[in-house]
């Protein structure tokens, strides 16, 4: 909630049961104790002669140490920093609030570790734009650990004074600070020629039109019309990405008037290689997004790539769900493994797809994670496995952090995807009752909430049979009659109830209100094919393909179609393209092997 960052020890008291809140708190503002914990030992320490001789951290619960000194030396363009750049204090304490990121739990201000609290937004398609240049309000945290600032151990008072709000130095100034501006304050640089300056206005004051370093590589973007928030990722700007992939460059920001074209064949002119940046993520997650086939390879180079930016490795892990299959997911257990927290957080929520035994062996061990986020996390992989199945030790640690997880949930039970989270659980464990109060309490605070509405229409078919479950689908439908999910439950429904004309219907109303689900239009086409409409069905399977390329289920139906209608070079090409998903299955390269053949002796 909005309040939690702009106020101080602000503590929310929901309560479940009443569906109410007895929030409190200290301070309608963000005051010292926001960041440094109760003040009333620093008013002690301040006090006490005798204590000030012997207290080091000033009576704070929380003291920001100081950052290293940065040293510079006679050949280098820019201030490094002295020593081994190691966990960033300040900039995890600047996170809680500077961050896209879930609340798990109550802030506990004499600890900064915030993958404690919170789990972070990793750059996602709804929240950043493939090469990770913001798109929605992500603040600066995110953006901020993709940088090669981040890397070299920059921290945020490098830049602001946190108590003044205020950048240290006046616009590119701050830059200037480890940057020499002899050299990066230069047309050759810059590729702006220097402006010159009115003689009526300070030699610091530029044209409006005069660019600096944060135009051009920290672009702002507006949010609520007016709070223009700069990207913390310090890219160099690419319009040439702009001309392959479609995201936005800095230069036209200003240039608006001009094509990418143009701007890319400006920046290709000043230099004899076209700069590349620190990120070089761009074309991966641009692959990922579109479905291409050839995507899941780049996504495992990215994850395997130590080089890479955490945030990149823990996004790119996620961005491999719709590709993972049993070849490919031997890079779920090598990552439960690192020693990234948010590359071991991403593993966690994939490991849900590896089979019981497995997951059971790696899970086990991070039910004791040092991170309460991965402990919770673990805990929810491992709850579907029944009790009995475990020994004694194994069943003590998940009983402790599931119940772990529940109180995170419990935190956040003003949020209907909490009530889901927990019902999806209890359904896994079999309480079923248990399951649909927790679907329901999620239907009461948001009546529109899709998941828990399918899932409640689910779990009473479980509980109480095929009728009461379509009374409950038939009211859920006239509720909200534009719901995808209730068209494509209400075919299913009528598919058990040997209905396939009713089904079909519904799964076509399904498609017709989103075209572009692959899923929905493989389920459609697999029923179009069952009804004998092949023509109808393959349309069905290539519009999929059209949709989401790497769709495996989507891939075998057109090349068992290719196959039946004998288009060989059809067939290849799918065969191949399945082969480049799930490398390494045998009956796909005997498949393959054999169309080459026959494609040979074919006239």
């Amino acid at each position: 909630m909005c309040a939690d960052c702009h106020s101080t020890n602000l503590q929310k008291n929901y309560q479940s049961e009443t569906d109410q809140f007895k929030t409190t708190w200290s301070e309608i503002s963000v005051g010292c104790e926001a960041c440094h914990g109760p003040g009333s030992h620093h008013i002690q320490w301040a006090t006490d002669p005798d204590q000030k001789k012997t207290e080091n951290n000033k009576g704070l619960t929380t003291r920001i140490q100081p950052v290293k000194l940065w040293t510079k030396e006679l050949n280098n363009l820019t201030t490094g920093k002295q020593g081994k750049v190691g966990k960033n204090q300040e900039l995890e304490a600047c996170a809680r609030c500077h961050s896209r990121r879930t609340q798990l739990s109550a802030t506990d201000y004499a600890s900064v570790d915030f993958n404690n609290h919170f789990n972070l937004s990793l750059l996602t398609p709804a929240l950043y734009h493939p090469d990770g240049q913001i798109k929605d309000e992500v603040f600066e945290y995110g953006s901020f650990l993709q940088s090669k600032m981040y890397d070299s151990g920059v921290t945020c008072s490098n830049c602001h004074n946190p108590h003044s709000q205020k950048l240290k130095l006046p616009k590119a100034q701050v830059c200037s600070q480890c940057h020499d501006s002899s050299i990066y304050n230069n047309p050759k640089h810059t590729l702006h020629p220097v402006m010159p300056v009115s003689p009526n206005r300070s030699t610091a004051s530029k044209t409006a039109k005069q660019p600096d370093c944060l135009d051009c590589h920290m672009p702002a973007k507006k949010f609520m019309v007016i709070d223009a928030r700069r990207d913390h990722s310090f890219r160099i700007p690419r319009p040439d990405l702009t001309l392959t992939i479609g995201t936005p460059n800095a230069c036209q920001t200003c240039h608006n008037d001009k094509s990418p074209q143009w701007a890319a064949d400006i920046v290709k002119q000043s230099s004899v290689k076209v700069p590349q940046g620190y990120q070089s993520f761009a074309e991966a997650f641009y692959r990922a997004e579109q479905g291409k086939t050839d995507a899941a390879q780049s996504l495992l180079e990215l994850i395997r790539d130590v080089e890479q930016p955490e945030i990149v490795r823990a996004t790119a892990l996620q961005r491999l769900r719709p590709y993972l299959s049993a070849q490919s997911a031997a890079i779920i257990v090598e990552s439960l493994q690192s020693d990234s927290d948010l590359i071991r957080h991403s593993a966690v929520q994939l490991a849900t797809l590896l089979p019981p035994q497995e997951r059971q062996a790696y899970l086990t061990p991070l039910l004791e994670d040092p991170l309460f986020t991965i402990r919770i996390e673990a805990a929810r992989s491992m709850g579907a496995i029944p009790i009995h199945l475990l020994d004694l030790q194994t069943a003590e640690k998940l009983y402790y952090a599931l119940q772990e997880f529940e109180s995170s949930q419990a935190f956040n039970s003003d949020r209907p995807e909490s009530h889901l989270n927990l019902g999806n659980l209890a359904s896994e464990q079999q309480f079923l009752d248990k399951a649909a109060g927790h679907y329901q309490q999620a239907l009461k605070l948001d009546p529109g909430f899709s998941p828990a509405r399918v899932n409640l229409i689910e779990t009473i078919r479980r509980l109480n049979g095929e009728p009461e479950s379509m009374k409950a689908l038939n009211q859920a439908l006239i509720r909200t009659p534009n719901d995808p999910a209730l068209h494509m439950a209400y075919g299913f429904a009528m598919v058990r109830q040997k209905q396939p004309e009713a089904a079909l219907t519904s799964f076509a109303r399904a498609v017709e209100l989103v075209p572009e689900n692959s899923r929905y239009l493989y389920i459609y086409g697999m029923a179009l094919q069952t009804m004998g409409n092949n023509p109808l069905a393959i349309k069905q399977f290539q519009k999929a393909y059209q949709s989401f390329p790497a769709n495996p289920d989507v891939l075998r139906a057109l090349l068992t179609a290719a196959l039946q209608n004998q288009n060989l070079e059809e067939a290849l090409k799918y065969g191949q393209e399945l082969n480049t998903i799930i490398p390494g299955n045998p009956q796909i390269q005997t498949l393959i092997r054999q169309l080459k053949g026959n494609r040979l002796l074919s006239p």
